[in-house]
Order: C-alpha cells, then sequence, then structure tokens
C-alpha cells in the first residue's frame, strides 16, 4: 500500500485501532480528528509519518509507542480530552527530538503532562528538564500553572508562532471580545505570538526558569487578568523591556505603573 496521507473524522476506535493501520508502512500524515480512539499502540508502527493529528479527539492516552515517530514534525493535539493520566508521558516527548509544532490547546487532562518525580534523593527535579524540543518552532498550550508547561525555555528558543495560555479561568473568546475594533486590530497586526495569564503571581525569576522569560521576549500580545502583586508591570516581567510587543491587555489590575 503506498497510501501517503489518511484523513479520518468522527469515527469510534474503540477499543482500539484496526490492525490494518499498522500496514500503513509509507504513511507521512495521520489525522484522526473528532474521533473516539481507545488502544493507539499501533501508530507506533507508522514509522515515516511526519504529521499527527488528533484534534478534538477524546483519547485514553498516548502509548509509549509513540515516541518511536522519531520522524515525526507535527502533533496536533488541540481540543482533546484524555481521560488518563498522564495523557502524555513524558517519556514520549522526550524522544520526539525532530518536533516542530506542539498543539496543547484546550486540551482537557492535560495538567499531570508534568509531575514532579518522587526519587529518593527528592531531588524535586522536574520531569520536563530532560525535554529538549530545541527544533520547535510553533507551539500552543493552555494551563492553569506554570510548572506544567511540558518544556522548558531550551527548547522555546526557536519557536515563531505560540499561544500559551496560563491561568485556570483564560478564555480567548472573553479576551479578545472586548470590542469588535479590538478584534480587528488584532487581526489586522497579524499577531502570531501571543501569551495569556490569569490570576498570576509576577515573579521574574520563575518566569526565566520556566521558559516563559523566552517568549515575553518574542510576545507580540500580552494579556494579563487579575495580577498579583504587580505594581510596576515592565520590570517586574520583563527586564529587557517588550521590543516586539504590538498589543497589551490588562484587565482587573491593582498596577499602578507600566514603566516606572
Amino acid at each position: 500500500v503506498n497510501l501517503e496521507v489518511l484523513v479520518m473524522s468522527h469515527m469510534n476506535f474503540e477499543p482500539e485501532l484496526p490492525e490494518s493501520i499498522s500496514e500503513l508502512k509509507k504513511l507521512r500524515t495521520l489525522c484522526m480528528e473528532r474521533c473516539k480512539l481507545g488502544d493507539m499502540q499501533r501508530v507506533g508502527k507508522l514509522t515515516n509519518l511526519l504529521v499527527l493529528s488528533l484534534r478534538g479527539s477524546f483519547v485514553k492516552k498516548l502509548p509509549n509507542d509513540i515516541g518511536e515517530l522519531s520522524k515525526l514534525r507535527l502533533l496536533d493535539l488541540n481540543d482533546c480530552t484524555f481521560s488518563k493520566v498522564p495523557p502524555i508521558p513524558a517519556s514520549v516527548l522526550r524522544r520526539l527530538e525532530n518536533l516542530e509544532g506542539l498543539y496543547l490547546l484546550n486540551t482537557k487532562g492535560l495538567g499531570s503532562i508534568v509531575e514532579k518525580k518522587i526519587d529518593d534523593d527528592d531531588s524535586g527535579k522536574s520531569e520536563n528538564e530532560d525535554i529538549k524540543l530545541s527544533r520547535l518552532k510553533a507551539f500552543e498550550i493552555k494551563v492553569s500553572e506554570i510548572k506544567q508547561m511540558p518544556v522548558d525555555g531550551r527548547s522555546l528558543q526557536n519557536v515563531d508562532k505560540f499561544i500559551v495560555r496560563i491561568g485556570k479561568d483564560i478564555n480567548l473568546d472573553i479576551n479578545l471580545s472586548l470590542t469588535n475594533v479590538l478584534k480587528c486590530y488584532w487581526r489586522a497586526l497579524h499577531v502570531c505570538r501571543a501569551l495569556y495569564m490569569c490570576d498570576y503571581v509576577i515573579v521574574t525569576e520563575e518566569l526565566e526558569k520556566n521558559g516563559l522569560g523566552v517568549l515575553l521576549n518574542k510576545a507580540d500580545l500580552l494579556s494579563i487578568i487579575s495580577p498579583e502583586y504587580c505594581e510596576n508591570l515592565v520590570p517586574q516581567l520583563n527586564r529587557e523591556g517588550f521590543r516586539d510587543l504590538k498589543c497589551l491587555l490588562i484587565e482587573e489590575s491593582t498596577l499602578t505603573c507600566i514603566v516606572k
């Protein structure tokens, strides 16, 4: 079979994917969007896969076999719902060294992707400290806490496009529905590097440690809602300033000064 692209949607693959899918050795793009997906181990046999999209699907978890996809360039899990924890083992991300696009926006059940290791030495080392996706160019994610970021600053150095939302109540539609004029303005600016932070205690050292310092340097849209303990915005967020920032949204803030 010489099939290179397979797109399926609104299908039920429970309790497991059909055995025949592992025979598609030349497959380069596999999209199973808005599907119900059971055991996905057979996807690990598709070693020529470049693109894997499960957007909007109900997924139990990604098996360790996904780590065998060493050629994978794009992994799209936007709007997915995972039922098992952790949804994506750190060992899987660690092996996808050629990944250029990672999409985890509005992914339900994502919270425990990066849990603290419980080691004998109690080092407190985070699972994501060993995940180095140096080829990453596009990144989208929504997490409730910064420590849930699956990659660190080293993996974000070459990112050109990103949407990162941090906070429990962040909703892009609400944030950008202030006025129709603002939405049109946002599109006109061709914003492609957006960072949203809600109910966040702003500590410069923590931002830099978890990779957000890299994103703050690149952001062209920054939205801050109810920041805690933030009096002087620029030095607390980014000591170097915001050279690429085009749009700044501030809501429910006790901010006294943007630049002091």
